[in-house]
């Protein structure tokens, strides 16, 4: 029973080290508030989702790319920007804890810092309203 428990505790504990800190205490999506730069309704395609601005909804962490199509906003021409462009994008503060993890056990904390960059759970948007650069096409 005991060497059993033994063994749990210690697959806990490696679990725990591959995950990143950041992506235990957030995840890998954000919830902001999405707006047209000139405040009119305009579709745009975030992920291969077609939404209509203004929305609130959650979208990854790591950079997403925003399209505007012309050929669903007659009138607009095509534009595309990054969130962490128009996010205001910076680390997540528990990143911090990674930092520990590696000077705790340097395999565990190197890992879990790959594993928070790469599901986005290291970052987080200082705007909590992103403004999406659209553009009148010419007459």
């Amino acid at each position: 029973m005991i060497e059993s428990a033994k063994w749990i505790a210690i697959v806990a504990v490696v679990a725990l080290g591959f995950g990143g800190c950041a992506t235990i205490t957030n995840t890998p999506k954000q919830q902001v508030s999405l707006v047209a730069s000139n405040g009119e309704k305009v579709v745009v395609t975030i992920n291969e989702e077609k939404v209509t601005l203004p929305t609130t909804m959650k979208i990854p962490r790591k950079p997403t790319d925003v399209y505007v199509y012309a050929e669903d906003n007659p009138g607009y021409q095509y534009s595309h920007t990054s969130t962490f462009v128009i996010g205001g994008i910076k680390e997540s503060p528990v990143v911090f804890l990674d930092i520990l993890g590696v000077l705790a056990a340097v395999f565990p904390g190197l890992t879990s810092i790959i594993v928070d960059q790469a599901t986005g759970s290291a970052w987080e948007y200082s705007n909590k309203e992103l403004v999406v650069p659209v553009y009148k096409a010419a007459k």
